[in-house]
């Protein structure tokens, strides 16, 4: 549902809520098994192994993710697996609401961002973010999305945008800071609880 949507209806949105955390890790806990432990270090199952993606270095980046095969639109490329909740937002962190802030297991958080991404976001069933291609992916094409996709604001970046994208906007911003045109564009491969907060700000301001 976008904004336009609760505009029409005349209604302010409730808070997005894809379960509580105790949900979510039950649902983990359901689907991929008790956390293992790799030395000290805790981990949950992962099933995105050899799965078409892998961690590379990325020019100007430091590190990235880079396809191992082609994706078409519409594609997972990476199912999304909470690892732990986190007390507030960060440069890895994930908004699943409008108070709460998770750590992906595996390489999510390796994923760069892009001001012109190929992917986007797709709420699954636990709460998680699947990445999802918004645009096709070549063999050995940077996976990337914009962290605005994910997170209504983001503050701990620095001014200058490095995505090197021929669409770069200059900086990276949250949902909230997103032009008009840009949050158009990237309908569908959002996470809804962006759209129910700028809803809600609209009409705060009533």
């Amino acid at each position: 549902m976008t904004f336009e949507d609760f505009a029409l209806n005349g209604e302010c949105p409730q808070p997005y809520r894809k379960g509580s955390i105790r949900d979510m890790v039950s649902a983990l806990e359901e689907a991929y098994g008790e956390y293992r432990i790799k030395g000290d270090e805790k981990m949950s199952r992962e099933p995105n192994t050899n799965d078409g993606f892998e961690l590379r270095e990325s020019p100007g980046k430091g590190e990235g993710i880079f396809a191992t095969k082609p994706f078409k639109v519409g594609d997972i490329v990476m199912v999304g697996i909470i690892k732990e909740v986190l007390s507030g937002n960060h440069t890895h962190a994930s908004q699943i609401s409008e108070n709460e802030y998770v750590l992906h297991a595996g390489l999510i958080s390796k994923v760069n961002h892009s001001c012109g991404p190929n992917c986007g976001i797709r709420v699954n069933e636990t709460g998680a973010h699947d990445f999802i291609v918004m645009k096709d992916i070549s063999l050995n094409e940077e996976i990337t999305f914009d962290y605005a996709m994910r997170n209504y604001t983001i503050d701990h970046f620095p001014q200058q945008c490095m995505c090197g994208s021929k669409r770069c906007h200059g900086r990276i911003t949250g949902w909230k800071d997103l032009p008009d045109e840009k949050k158009k564009e990237y309908e569908g491969f959002v996470a809804p609880y962006l759209i129910e907060l700028d809803a809600k700000r609209s009409c705060d301001k009533v």
